[in-house]
């Protein structure tokens, strides 16, 4: 009798966390939580596949969230690199002390004024609008007045 050499293709899985995923995306979304689980994506789903659903990574302060989505387009290997840095960029911040996201720059490129600058343009429009409606009361519909109706009884 001779020996026979059995190869036998190995499967590896992955354990993802639902820790912290609403139940309304469960099934929707894949969750990773931390580096060493996102540099496993592309072993786990396979390199070359294009994954459906979005990736949800949990940053390293464990209360932001990133979303990775490749939406049929980009494979687990090039999703497992975008996931990679993401996650170092947000670790770099973190260690800073900074948040994930920079709320401040953002207001910036959507030409809005700063939070510091809100309060008081807010409190200065609604004096406007008050000044305004003061000196027009026609023009500027505040509540429309409606004509009272009393029931007079009657026979149908």
């Amino acid at each position: 009798m001779r020996d026979v050499e059995l190869l036998l293709p190995m499967a590896r899985k992955v354990e993802v966390p639902r820790r912290g995923v609403p139940l309304a995306l469960q099934g929707k979304v894949h969750a990773v939580d931390g580096m060493d689980a996102a540099r496993e994506i592309g072993r786990t789903f396979g390199r070359s596949t294009k994954l459906q659903k979005p990736i949800l990574l949990w940053g390293p302060d464990e209360k932001s969230v990133i979303v990775i989505a490749g939406m049929g387009q980009a494979t687990a290997a090039e999703m497992e690199d975008a996931a990679i840095m993401q996650l170092a960029k947000a670790q770099e911040k973190h260690d800073k002390g900074q948040r994930g996201f920079d709320f401040e720059q953002a207001r910036e490129d959507a030409g809005l004024p700063s939070a510091s600058q809100f309060d008081p343009l807010f409190r200065q429009a609604l004096q406007d609008k008050i000044a305004y409606h003061k000196r027009n009361q026609r023009t500027d519909p505040g509540r429309e007045k409606h004509e009272k109706r009393v029931y007079q009884g009657g026979s149908a």
